[in-house]
């Protein structure tokens, strides 16, 4: 070995290299007491200074097989370093692991190793690209300081806008930049030792398309393999900021569905379309004409209040038990103008973004990939669907979500739906919290209530995101009643917290349903859940007697039932639904409000005759058949045309066909 790797010192070396560590570790200290950064990262600080050391210290070369080695080896500590750099920039943990933190490796090494097919030059490449990964990571940097949120690879199709709104903004030096500049700093000492490259052509020419063949196979496996279901994309600087860009860089591109095609589209839809009446809905969905109740004036809109609730759901839809007490008594008692149900959602335990997207604009996460959330991904400018339906018909319209303003993107994702207002946090700061943490139904069933009797001459649309039910249920529960499971009391904490939520729920909401039914403008409720909560495996797996990898799809559709409630205080036709997914909801709604949606309700709700459940899952048919996900099955052709819809609607937006996603009379 000694023939090809010589690793040698020299007294100047071990001099420079302490002398290096010293004006590093004052450097170091003097910025982070007067400019500042994250304390998690001071041990990475010291790491690098020590690195950049020993760099100095070391004098290493190597040859023939040990000099490729020795690259290799480099590529993948260049790698790490501008993960590394990344991470800071984006104030992330270092946290990721396993798999995420090797497909994190893999995205910086891929510009590497691009570098390398181009230039055949090691030491170049590895220099070059991490000084341009770093200049990468700081504009993600300002972008994060400057607009409050991660810059993924959607945003560099408006990199001329945000260049020029940039120019507004005060550029400073501050730590976190100068920290960063440690590491790429680390990753030059090191990057210099690579061999400078191979000087014979032939052997470099191999070496180069091996490269290019070992790309070419990663980019393949990255985009024809479900590596998004890595994918966290509730938290994201948690995965890893290299594969969260590249995830987000999949998942915007999803393919035309076979048959696409825009004239034909148009047909589909308005073929079907007919004047909207309100009516009941049957077991399976379907409308039933009736006419308008007395209570309402055909003259006067109602006003809509539609109550997203986190995490609510009745678990008597997976099996059965029993309880010390009723934790759904007034739903449970709910029968005069109400339609009641059972929703069928495309997400569990999270994911909230997807239901309430389904819900607003009637289009199914079902078909997109793995963690392709719409809100981050594919909403970028205005989006069709029941706000900018009521808003045609004369609605003042308001959202709701007492947590994080940024959270799911809802404050870019609301204005574009067209709602005029959105009351988030900063609302809520003195209201009544439950468990300690998270703001009561009751204080966002206020806000409402505060809207409707300050809102004036239109009619009112609120959309009302709750948040008191949200995960964990470990959290100090003093101020619940508590409900416990009879024969198993105690054996399933988490799931005894969260029917005792489930209960406080249910009581706010007949608080909100007894206003409403003293007032005289005639009022629309529609609340449901978004998904079930994620609690205790074990409990579930108790109700079906086997484990849940052993469920079959019919049980496994279980897990995707959450309850909903359609409430008026004038005369509505009373029903109970069996089956129906979220995105038909708002079609029903709008059919129970009397207003006419677009041909794209239309659509809906004559798809939701034939096939009332589409979700993540599969889908359910009007026999009660069950069908998972990516089957064959003899509703083939509707849901071709159903995902051609969508793609016009959430993907295809530069040809989007607006006529038959907004009123007519808006065209």
């Amino acid at each position: 070995m000694d023939s090809v790797i010589n690793l040698t010192t020299s007294k100047k070396r071990i001099l420079a290299a302490l002398a290096t560590v010293a004006v590093l570790s004052l450097s170091l200290s003097l910025c982070y007491h007067m400019m500042g950064f994250d304390e998690r990262y001071l041990n990475t600080a010291g790491l690098c200074v020590f690195m950049i050391g020993l760099a100095v210290f070391s004098n290493i070369e190597c040859r023939e097989r040990a000099a490729a080695l020795w690259n290799v080896l480099l590529l993948v500590l260049t790698s790490a370093f501008s993960y590394t750099i990344f991470q800071i920039f984006q104030e992330a943990p270092f946290d990721t692991e396993g798999i995420r933190l090797f497909l994190n490796l893999a995205c910086c090494m891929a510009v590497y190793v691009f570098l390398y097919i181009l230039t055949g030059r090691m030491r170049a490449s590895l220099m070059g690209g991490g000084v341009l990964l770093y200049i990468f990571g700081l504009a993600g940097y300002f972008v994060r300081l400057f607009r409050g949120d991660t810059l993924l690879y959607t945003d560099l199709f408006s990199a001329k806008t945000g260049l020029q709104v940039a120019s507004a903004y005060h550029f400073e030096l501050s730590g976190t930049i100068l920290l960063a500049a440690l590491v790429l700093a680390a990753l030059l000492f090191w990057a210099f030792k690579a061999d400078r490259r191979v000087r014979d052509k032939y052997k470099s020419r191999r070496l180069r398309l091996r490269a290019f063949a070992a790309l070419t196979i990663t980019f393949g496996l990255f985009f024809e393999t479900n590596v998004e279901r890595y994918y966290y994309a509730w938290d994201m600087p948690v995965n890893g900021y290299p594969y969260t860009f590249t995830v987000n860089a999949k998942l915007s591109h999803v393919r035309e569905p076979e048959g696409y095609d825009l004239a034909f589209l148009g047909e589909s839809i308005k073929n079907v379309q007919q004047p909207m009446t309100t009516g009941a809905v049957g077991r399976g969905g379907t409308t039933e004409k009736a006419a308008a109740g007395p209570g309402m004036k055909d003259s006067h809109k109602p006003n809509i209040i539609a109550i997203m609730n986190e995490s609510f759901s009745d678990l008597r839809a997976v099996g059965d038990f029993s309880t010390n007490i009723d934790y759904m008594p007034f739903i449970d008692s709910l029968k005069e103008n109400t339609i009641k149900g059972n929703l069928y959602v495309s997400v569990f335990g999270g994911g909230t973004c997807d239901s309430e997207y389904a819900f607003l604009t009637g289009n199914t996460t079902a078909y997109l990939p793995e963690n392709a959330r719409p809100y981050q991904l594919y909403i970028k400018g205005p989006a069709p669907g029941l706000t900018s339906t009521l808003n045609h018909e004369g609605y003042s319209s308001y959202a709701i979500h007492p947590g994080e303003r940024n959270a799911w993107n809802r404050d870019k994702v609301y204005p574009n739906f067209g709602f005029q207002q959105f009351f988030s946090e900063e609302e809520f700061m003195e209201s009544q919290t439950i468990r300690e943490k998270w703001v009561s139904d009751t204080a966002t069933y206020d806000k409402v209530i505060e809207l409707y009797e300050n809102k004036g001459d239109n009619p009112l649309f609120v959309f009302d995101v709750t948040i008191q039910n949200h995960a964990g249920y470990q959290l100090n529960a003093d101020d619940l009643e508590p409900v416990l499971l009879e024969g198993m009391e105690g054996s399933y904490p988490e799931t005894e917290q969260y029917l005792s939520l489930m209960r406080s729920s249910d009581a706010a909401f007949k608080n909100l349903i007894d206003y409403f039914s003293s007032q005289d403008e005639p009022t629309l409720v529609v609340m449901f859940g978004d998904h079930q909560a994620y609690i205790e495996q074990a409990f579930y797996e108790e109700l079906m007697q086997k484990p849940l990898d052993q469920w079959s799809t019919e049980e496994l559709q279980r897990r995707y039932v959450t309850p909903f409630v359609i409430w008026a205080n004038y005369d509505i036709p009373e029903a109970q639904v069996d089956k129906l997914s979220v995105n038909y909801l708002s079609s029903l709604l709008l059919a129970q409000a009397g207003i006419q949606g677009t041909p794209y309700n239309d659509y809906l709700m004559k798809l939701s005759k034939t096939l009332p459940v589409i979700n993540t899952v599969g889908i359910i048919d009007k026999e009660g058949q069950y069908f998972r996900k990516g089957d064959p099955t003899v509703h083939d052709r509707e849901v071709l045309e159903y995902q051609q819809i969508l793609y016009n609607n959430m993907l295809d937006t530069a040809r989007r066909r607006n006529d038959l996603f907004y009123p007519a009379s808006d065209f």
